[in-house]
C-alpha cells in the first residue's frame, strides 16, 4: 500500500529552483525576498499543497506562533470562561493555543513552563505563575511575551504583563449587598491556600465593613477550607452551629471553588436558602442560576480578561500593561428576600 507523505520544504525549493533558506524567508517574512522569486516560491508552495510546520517556522524565525496557556487548577469552572476569551482572539489571528494545567503542583508547573519555553512559544498567559516568576522572567528575556492572569508579577519587564480583577472591590461589593439586605452576621469561605486575590477580597469585604460602623473579628468570621476534592462536612458542621446560635445569617465565598463547597455545605445543613442563611459566592458559573435557589454572585468579566490577555500577546505592545477589570454584582433567589 502506498503511503502518503507530507510535501516537504525540500521539495518546495527544489520545485521553484531555490534554497530551502530562501523558502523559509519567504514563509517568516524576516528576511527582504525579491518579489519574482517570492510569487515563484507561492505558487510552488501552492501546486505541492505544502503546509509549512510550525515548528520549522520557529527554527528560523526563533519563536512558534503559538500561546501557551497554564492553568492553576482546572477544577475552578472559572477557567472555562477565561479560555473562552483565549480561545477567541486565538482562532481570529490564525494562531494555536496550547493549554496545560498544573494542578496547585509546583513541579508540574515548573516542567511545564520549561516545555513551553523549549517548544519556544510566541507568548504565555498563566494562572500559575507565583512560584516560578524566575522562569517566566527568563521566557520574557527570550523575547516570550508573557501575561499573569490574577496577580501583577513581581519583576518589572516590557513582556511581563497582568490581567485581573479588581479583587479589593469585589469584597467591597459583597459587603454593601448583604449589609443592604440585612445580613452583616457574615461567615467568609476561604480556601487555606493564602492566596493574593482572595486575601484582596477578603480585606475588601472587612474595610467596608468598618466604614460602614460594622466591625468583625477576622478569627470567628473566616472559614478555611482544608480539602477542595471532597464536601466538607466540618464546613456544614460550622454553618449549622454558628446559624443555630444566631452568630451568622450569610456566607461570602471568596473564590470559585470556596463557591461551590460552600453552597454544598449550605444546602445539606437543612437551614432555608436564603431566609435561614444568605449565600453569596465569586464567579457566574453557567449552572448558577439554574440551582434551587439560585445563586446569587460576584462575577468577573473572565471572557473579555482572556480576550485581552490573549491580544496582549499577539500584539506586542513593547512595553509592560497592568489592566484591571471591575467586578459586577448578579443578585438570584439566594440573597433575594
Amino acid at each position: 500500500m502506498k503511503t502518503s507523505r507530507r510535501t516537504t520544504i525540500g521539495q518546495v525549493a527544489e520545485f521553484a529552483g531555490v534554497s530551502t533558506a530562501t523558502v523559509s524567508r519567504v514563509l517568516s517574512g524576516v528576511s527582504p525576498v525579491s518579489e519574482t522569486t517570492r510569487v515563484r516560491v507561492l505558487e510552488a508552495i501552492d501546486s505541492l499543497n505544502y503546509r509549512p510546520s510550525d515548528l520549522t517556522r520557529a527554527v528560523f524565525a526563533g519563536r512558534s506562533n503559538t500561546i501557551g496557556v497554564l492553568l492553576a487548577d482546572m477544577r475552578n469552572p472559572y477557567y472555562i470562561d477565561l479560555i473562552d476569551g483565549i480561545s477567541q482572539i486565538a482562532n481570529e489571528a490564525g494562531t494555536l493555543a496550547y493549554l496545560a494545567a498544573g494542578n496547585r503542583n509546583t513541579s508540574t508547573e515548573q516542567r511545564t513552563l520549561s516545555l513551553m519555553d523549549s517548544h519556544r512559544v510566541r507568548g504565555l498567559i498563566t494562572t500559575a505563575a507565583n512560584d516560578h516568576e524566575k522562569i517566566v522572567h527568563a521566557m520574557a528575556e527570550a523575547g516570550t511575551e508573557c501575561v499573569y492572569i490574577t496577580q501583577k508579577p513581581k519583576i518589572q519587564h516590557p513582556r511581563m504583563h497582568s490581567i485581573r480583577l479588581d479583587d479589593f472591590a469585589a469584597g467591597q461589593l459583597a459587603w454593601q449587598h448583604l449589609s443592604d439586605i440585612g445580613r452583616t452576621r457574615v461567615l467568609i469561605v476561604n480556601q487555606s491556600r493564602a492566596q493574593p486575590t482572595m486575601q484582596a477580597r477578603t480585606l475588601g469585604f472587612f474595610e467596608a465593613a468598618q466604614r460602614s460602623g460594622v466591625t468583625i473579628n477576622e478569627h470567628d468570621s473566616i472559614f478555611r477550607l482544608k480539602n477542595l476534592s471532597q464536601p466538607s462536612g466540618e464546613l456544614q458542621k460550622c454553618i449549622i452551629e454558628r446559624a443555630k446560635s444566631r452568630d451568622i445569617n450569610a456566607i461570602f465565598a471568596t473564590t470559585g471553588i470556596g463557591t461551590f463547597r460552600a453552597y454544598e455545605a449550605l444546602s445539606r445543613s437543612g437551614l432555608r436558602i436564603p431566609q435561614d442563611v444568605a449565600i453569596l459566592g465569586l464567579d457566574d458559573f453557567m449552572w448558577a442560576e439554574y440551582l434551587a435557589p439560585s445563586l446569587s454572585v460576584i462575577a468577573q468579566p473572565t471572557i473579555e480578561m482572556g480576550a485581552a490577555a490573549a491580544r496582549v500577546i499577539l500584539e506586542e505592545p513593547g512595553e509592560a500593561l497592568h489592566m484591571t477589570f471591575d467586578p459586577s454584582l448578579v443578585v438570584r433567589d439566594s440573597t433575594s428576600l
